[in-house]
Order: C-alpha cells, then structure tokens, then sequence
C-alpha cells in the first residue's frame, strides 16, 4: 500500500481488504462518496475521471481482477477483485 500515490485508491484498498472474502461490494453512491471524502462538488464525470481512474490504475496489479461497474438506475457502484 505504500507504494500508491492517490488517497482515494489508498482508501479503496482499505475498503476492498475488509470486503475480501465476498470479491465483490455493492455500494451507493452516496456512501462511496462519504467512504471516499470525495466532494459534493464532483459530478459523476469528475468521480470517472479523478476517481475510479486512479483507482483502475493503481489497484489493478494488487486485485488481478479489478472491474468497476456503474449501475445508474440503482445510483450503486460495484467494485470488485
């Protein structure tokens, strides 16, 4: 964990490493915000960009298997490695 840069892929390990015996978390966006400290001022554009993409890139060689997927009906983000 050392070695990652951003804040909010540090964080999401954290997250993921208490969630490691299911492979998978369903998370709203409103508590993936609050778990994150991500600004209310981020749109779901700036979330993808600043966000996810970090987490994509710095997570991906610790979770071999790292995929996120939006479901916007439900407003829940579904993480999982």
């Amino acid at each position: 964990m050392t070695h990652l840069k951003s804040t909010y892929a540090k964080n999401m390990f954290k997250i993921l490493k208490q969630d490691k015996h299911t492979g998978y978390m369903k998370i709203k966006i409103e508590d993936f915000r609050e778990r994150l400290d991500i600004p209310n001022s981020y749109r779901m554009s700036n979330i993808n960009q600043f966000v996810l993409n970090l987490i994509i890139k710095e997570l991906s060689t610790i979770f071999k298997n790292l995929h996120i997927n939006k479901i916007k009906t439900k407003k829940v983000v579904k993480l999982s490695g």
